[in-house]
């Protein structure tokens, strides 16, 4: 006999040796009992399902966002490309650009003489889309790359990676 039938067994001697209207409160206990774990489980899953649908809604909301700011970059890349080179080492505009505009680089790698890749803690976006633009115009030098995330500050992101290229 397996425990289960055993404890069951057990369970059922001490239930038939209750007087009936002790009975029947349990089953009335239990009825109630079964129903509050019933509602319990539906609140719990509606609670989560509107919570899901709200983070939907965000990233949505967020990736509307992001494209429109892709398109933006993308149209200030296609005008860019007629626009002046300046003379110079990319290192050393990037960080007289930076500085005008008081971004504070992190890291900063040459990869090679027309690619240089930037890391930046905490930037403001609409800083970080004003560097970028004068970076294409003023200087010819181009976003290649770009991975970024959300901070937890509204308005500032955290820039992992950043490759720019002259061309």
């Amino acid at each position: 006999m397996s425990a289960f039938a055993q404890v069951k067994q057990k369970f059922m001697t001490w239930f038939k040796g209750l007087s009936d209207s002790e009975q029947k409160l349990l089953k009335v206990a239990f009825v109630f009992f079964g129903i509050f774990i019933f509602y319990s489980t539906i609140s719990g899953l509606n609670a989560g399902v509107k919570d899901a649908e709200n983070k939907l809604a965000q990233q949505v909301k967020l990736n509307s966002w992001a494209e429109q700011q892709i398109a933006i970059i993308t149209s200030a890349n296609g005008s860019g490309k007629a626009g002046n080179t300046s003379q110079g080492s990319m290192t050393q505009i990037i960080n007289t650009t930076a500085r005008r505009l008081s971004i504070t680089i992190d890291r900063i790698q040459p990869q090679k003489t027309d690619l240089v890749k930037v890391g930046i803690d905490e930037i403001g976006f609409n800083t970080l889309m004003t560097w970028l633009q004068t970076l294409q115009v003023s200087h010819g030098i181009t976003a290649k790359n770009i991975d970024f995330t959300k901070s937890e500050t509204s308005g500032l992101v955290n820039i992992r990676r950043l490759d720019l290229e002259r061309l």
